[in-house]
């Protein structure tokens, strides 16, 4: 079964996984990851590491909005 969502509940809905994937990521890496900046580096690990979970997670969220296109949150 299909859930169909406005706009605005699509949003709030976004927001709030965003919002929660972002305090788990903090307190994951917390102070050392805001601290060392090692992905500014160029050619470092981190920087290969940050570029490529950046790209995922722009990958997820278009496939949510892809979703959200089709009036649908699975």
């Amino acid at each position: 079964m299909e859930t169909h969502m406005s706009n605005s509940e699509m949003h709030e809905t976004l927001a709030e996984m965003l919002e929660s994937r972002m305090n788990i990521l903090g307190r994951e890496g917390g102070k050392k990851a805001t601290e060392d900046q090692h992905h500014l580096d160029e050619g470092s690990n981190e920087r290969t590491y940050w570029h490529y979970g950046y790209a995922s997670a722009l990958k997820d969220v278009l496939a949510i909005l892809e979703g959200a296109g089709a009036g649908a949150v699975n």
